[in-house]
């Protein structure tokens, strides 16, 4: 990914995501922590660096599993999000292993979507960010085949959607758009994905004008430059 992605990522996740270093349940009845990562199945939680809130000591292998399958077993709270858990358990995940984490499943998505799309790793720092953000939800390997014909001509437009608000016209929605019908939360994610991929058409459309290793988010950028005032949903 280019250098200015990872610290707009790093920026607009936690705000999407929310930012927990205790593990809850996502919409699914996943087990997850940290920005919306997944520790389910339980192994994916074994042998990360968890402590004890209370007395700040390493938590053990058979504490996080204990940890672990109270939380598994909570699905009552889930109506109540994943702040409620919180409480549940006092195991945290510490700052250091919490960014490796992130860091390292963001890696591995920005290798795997350079393999599904050959332009991506020359695609506007907007694009791939864009793109990555898809991928944090809904997993990089997510069935899109009309936002695939798009990327494989280049046409940043059609992935975008028309000019529009998506928020109110489905028509406005364009191919990277994720069914967030069943998950609200999904929404705010879509409208920062479609801010990011109009960017990402100009850019590609204006070389003289616009240099795509520049995240030019959360401005949202005009054909004459960028539009004063006018900023992302997030």
């Amino acid at each position: 990914m280019k250098a200015s992605v990872l610290p707009g990522f790093m920026a607009i996740t936690p705000k999407l995501e929310g930012d927990t270093n205790w593990m809850y349940l996502d919409v699914k009845g996943l087990v997850t922590t940290g920005w919306g990562d997944l520790i389910d199945p339980i192994n994916a939680a074994l042998y990360l660096p968890w402590f004890h809130k209370m007395t700040g000591l390493p938590a053990s292998v058979p504490e996080i599993r204990d940890a672990w399958a109270k939380v598994k077993g909570a699905i009552s709270m889930m109506r109540m999000g994943g702040g409620a858990y919180a409480a549940l358990t006092d195991l945290r995940l510490t700052s250091d292993g919490l960014s490796s984490l992130v860091q390292g499943r963001l890696g591995s998505d920005d290798e795997l979507l350079s393999k599904r799309w050959s332009m991506y790793a020359n695609a506007p720092a907007d694009g791939q960010l864009a793109l990555l953000l898809c991928a944090w939800a809904a997993g990089p390997a997510w069935p899109a085949p009309h936002l695939d014909a798009a990327l494989a001509s280049g046409d940043w437009d059609a992935a975008a959607g028309p000019v529009g608000d998506a928020n109110a016209f489905v028509a406005c929605r364009g191919h990277a758009w994720l069914n967030d019908d069943g998950n609200p939360g999904l929404r705010p994610r879509n409208l920062a994905v479609k801010l990011l991929l109009e960017n990402a058409a100009c850019v590609a459309s204006l070389p003289a004008v616009y240099d795509p290793n520049i995240l030019y988010w959360p401005t949202r950028l005009g054909w004459n430059g960028p539009l004063t005032g006018a900023t992302g949903p997030v």
